[in-house]
Order: C-alpha cells, then sequence, then structure tokens
C-alpha cells in the first residue's frame, strides 16, 4: 500500500501531451503543476534581459520539473 501523501498525488495526476515546438512552461510564469516526461525530451531555455535564449539542459523521458510547486 502507497503512503497517504502518495496517494493524494497519484488522484491529481493530468496527462498533458505536447508537441515537440510547444512550450510548456515559459520563463517567470507562476505554476503550481508538477510535470514527469513519460516519453521523449524536453529543452531548458532561459531568455536574458535582452531576449536572448540560452540552452541550459535537457531533460529525458524519466525526468520532472516542477517538483517545487508541491510545496505551495
Amino acid at each position: 500500500s502507497l503512503p497517504k501523501q502518495v496517494q493524494k498525488i497519484i488522484q491529481h495526476i493530468e496527462l498533458e501531451l505536447f508537441k515537440p515546438e510547444d512550450e510548456i512552461v515559459k520563463q517567470n510564469d507562476d505554476t503550481l503543476d508538477m510535470y514527469f516526461i513519460a516519453a521523449g525530451s524536453a529543452y531548458v531555455k532561459r531568455r536574458n534581459r535582452l531576449g536572448v535564449e540560452s540552452f541550459l539542459g535537457k531533460l529525458d523521458e524519466g525526468s520532472h520539473f516542477g517538483d517545487i510547486a508541491l510545496f505551495y
């Protein structure tokens, strides 16, 4: 049996599908969502004050992000 906290989280999981060109989360967006990459990959990018985009990393299948949102 799973711990109650895990059971509560699982009850709120929703499947979302994204196309390769979709932005999942934009820089400076306020979000309370956590994401799991079930298939494919996602690129992490950032824009500086001048609007210049830089590549920060790549998240592959099995990765997650937004977990800090669970604390809000």
